[in-house]
This record gives C-alpha cells, structure tokens and sequence, in this order.
C-alpha cells in the first residue's frame, strides 16, 4: 500500500491542493497535526480532510483554536483569533474530535503519529534529537511541528517527518510531504510547485496580519 505522510498545512488550501495532485494515489493519508493556524483557509481546509477521511492527529495550532489558550508570539496569535471568529461549528466539532496522538496498523506495520514528540506534543524534535525516540515500539514514528523534513531509521524504526505542506522552513517554500510503501518499506521525501500567489492574494483580502506574507516569499 502507498501511504501519503503530511504535515503542518495550516489551513493554506493552495499549497494542500498541490501535494495531494502530486503524491497521485495513495491508500491512506495522514497527517501529523495542525490543519489550521497562519493562513487564509481553514474551513475549506477541514472539509478536504474530512472529504478524503485524513487520518489525522491535534497539533497545538489546532488545539489552541479550539480551547482558545495559548502563548504564541503576536502574529500567530491573532491568527488564531482570527480563526476562532470564522471556522464553522461543524469544523470546530472536527478539530476537537482530533486525538493527541495515534498508533495504527496498516498492512501488518505499526505507525505511530505525534506532532512534536511521543512524550510531549509540543516539542521540538530534530534530526540531532532524534536517538532519545530507540525505544519506540512502533515501526514508524511520524512527527511534524519544527516544519523540517527529517528521515532516519534508528535500531529498526523509521523515524519520518514529512516537512510542511503550508509553511516550510527550510529555505525551500516548496510544499513537502513523503510517501511510504508497506511493502517495499522504502520512504521517498518529496516536494513539489504550488500557486503561492493565490495564497498571498487571500490574505491580502483579509484582516489577517501582513506578516505571514514573509513566510511565504
């Protein structure tokens, strides 16, 4: 089976859109948290997954819009307040319905998905921090949150973060996300092109911070 891995899309559709024409088909689709937070479409974004029957994880965009908590730096806040005056109620009811983290089978091997780390979701776990995760019993850990894309296999596990599909930052603005093959067990790290200015124009429409345009270019 193809299993389509993605992460942090942010509620920016365009860029969504993108990966999923790109990865083609795949048998199940995951994502590793925060469906919602920076950009213009969170609604839409939302009802794709719920369309497609994303298995997907609250990451602590998400978590924050729906609790209304959280300490982020100005722009991301208002965003989130943004948010919170314009997603549906159905969408609301979507994201609070999200669980923390997930371990599923498919194909006979083990997955499991966090946003940040088995232990804590809201750390930030790069490539030099991820030895602490051996003792995961799982075949895959899937994480997302730094926006990096990371793939390494440690005493038997693969250890895979897809990247961003909304907002990489790793000096490519290209969408990320992988591809993993239960019967081969190969992983491909992938990226591909997006209408970023259908992104840009739809803030530029809103009440949502200039800033986040600077992510984007």
């Amino acid at each position: 089976m193809r299993v389509g891995i993605i992460s942090d899309v942010h509620a920016n559709l365009p860029a969504l859109l993108s990966v999923l024409d790109d990865m083609s088909s795949v048998d199940v689709l995951i994502h590793a948290g925060d469906v919602v937070g920076y950009y213009p479409y969170p609604n839409r974004v939302i009802e794709r997954f719920r369309e497609l029957g994303v298995i997907s994880i609250m990451g602590n965009h998400d978590r924050a819009v729906i609790s209304g908590e959280y300490q982020f730096p100005a722009i991301a806040s208002s965003v989130i307040n943004w948010t919170i005056g314009r997603l549906h109620e159905s969408n609301f009811e979507y994201l609070r319905g999200l669980p923390v983290m997930r371990s599923i089978e498919i194909d006979g091997i083990q997955f499991k998905i966090v946003h940040g780390a088995p232990d804590d979701p809201d750390k930030y776990v790069y490539y030099d921090s991820m030895g602490e995760f051996m003792s995961v019993d799982e075949d895959v850990l899937i994480f997302g949150h730094t926006h990096y894309p990371v793939y390494a296999s440690i005493e038997g596990c693969i250890l895979l973060n897809p990247g961003s599909v909304g907002q990489p930052r790793d000096d490519d603005l290209r969408p990320a996300y992988s591809i993993y093959d239960t019967e081969t067990r190969n992983v491909a790290m992938c990226r591909c092109s997006y209408p970023i200015q259908e992104t840009i124009e739809a803030i530029k429409i809103t009440s949502l911070p200039n800033e986040i345009i600077d992510s984007l270019t």
